[in-house]
């Protein structure tokens, strides 16, 4: 999801446009009420995982979680009963330059992983590598510069500090979305400079991190080109703990009943998960929304909606078991400047009769991991035990990450 350059966690797809109401396949016989909370079958992994990964939820367990807007994120509350309150919730930190100051932006950062801390909720933050041009205000990459320089270092330690004294589990997406047009990260030096961070990431102790490399299927799908030159995306498996996958268009993950159109990027989602099941990794959705489908109080609206995109989104949960956890975006995507004019629409699904307790009922299924059940994820215990105190920032020391694979 592009982010716009004026604001930390609004984000925009190049060129996306309505796709309005058009119906996408479902199998005969998979109704909204009638879906299977059977266990995903087992595959080889860690004593009651799939995957034995770190954080990775019981098998057959899907972790839950909740987008980055506050706003939206209270209506979503609101909805949900106590005991299927959200897992976990995204946040976004660009490490480039920005008109706020650093030492203001981590002064922020660390008070809102202070509360997710004393509420339980395990953070996913996206540690976006772009910052804030001061002449032209636009949005600008530094993977570059992360990778090949050391300007960025001490901004990349102080965070890893203070993420490393976190008394529990992190997930540290790194440049999501990374072969997107609209981030405009550097195919080859990218890779480099996701494996920096880790680098640093692990020098400061931060044990209690799960690293993830994140893909929207609006990119090309040359994540897992290697030539002569090296990976043009990836990063290596050492450095990465989860595969994520952002989701928003239905076009993303089912296809067309109609033929009209292309399902190019159900494609591409599908080989980038072929790719995680081959490197055995789990997959997160770290992000989706049903962000085009402009939701009302009709409640005969709601269930067109639902038709069009949670039950094929709920599909596609149930056909790829190596899903285990997805975050879902309860915003009014019109409140976006760059969005609305894009045709993202209401996504708040608080506001419909019919979607929101069907969202209730379905969040109650035993498959669904919520906030009271993070326990259960493998290595929380340890992630949590003797966390560093953050003693201030200090001087950044070099990297000692390889020049590139």
């Amino acid at each position: 999801m592009r982010r716009t350059p004026l604001l930390l966690v609004v984000a925009a797809l190049l060129g996306a446009a309505c796709l309005g109401r058009e119906p996408l396949l479902v199998p005969h016989g998979h109704a909204a009420d009638d879906r299977s909370n059977a266990a995903a079958p087992a595959q080889p992994g860690a004593a009651g995982t799939l995957h034995g990964a770190k954080f990775e939820p019981p098998r057959g367990r899907i972790l839950h979680g909740m987008g980055q807007f506050d706003e939206g994120n209270a209506g979503y509350l609101s909805l949900l009963d106590p005991g299927i309150q959200p897992a976990s919730k995204l946040d976004f930190l660009p490490i480039g330059d920005w008109p706020r100051s650093w030492d203001n932006r981590l002064q922020v950062f660390r008070a809102s992983m202070k509360k997710l801390e004393e509420n339980g909720r395990i953070p996913h933050i996206d540690i976006a590598l772009y910052g804030l041009d001061p002449n032209t205000r636009k949005q600008v990459s530094v993977d570059l510069e992360v990778a090949d320089t050391t300007r960025y270092d001490q901004h990349i330690l102080e965070l890893a500090q203070v993420i490393a004294s976190h008394k529990g589990p992190v997930f540290l997406r790194i440049g999501g979305e990374f072969s997107g047009a609209w981030m405009d990260y550097h195919p080859y030096d990218y890779p480099r400079a996701y494996r920096k961070v880790v680098d640093i990431f692990r020098g400061a102790g931060a044990d209690n991190v799960a690293f993830v490399w994140c893909y929207e299927p609006s990119a090309p799908d040359d994540f897992d080109v290697h030539d002569a030159r090296g990976w043009k995306w990836f990063p290596g498996d050492d450095v990465i703990d989860w595969y994520g996958i952002d989701l928003f268009a239905p076009d993303q993950f089912a296809r067309r009943a109609s033929g009209r159109g292309s399902d190019d990027k159900l494609a591409r989602s599908e080989k980038f998960l072929k790719m995680a099941r081959d490197h055995k990794k789990p997959v997160m959705i770290g992000e989706c929304s049903p962000s085009q489908e402009d939701i009302t109080d009709d409640p005969e609206d709601g269930r067109r909606d639902w038709q069009s995109w949670f039950q094929p989104f709920l599909k596609f949960l149930d056909d790829h078991p190596e899903v285990e956890a997805f975050y879902f975006i309860n915003y009014d995507w019109r409140k976006s400047r760059s969005l609305d004019t894009n045709g993202w629409q209401d996504a708040e699904i608080q506001k419909n009769p019919y979607i929101g307790p069907m969202w209730v009922k379905e969040m109650q299924k035993p498959r669904y991991l919520h906030l009271d059940d993070v326990k259960l994820l493998d290595g929380y215990a340890a992630a949590c035990a003797n966390r560093p105190e953050y003693a201030g920032p200090g001087p950044a020391e070099p990297s000692s990450a390889p020049p590139g694979r």
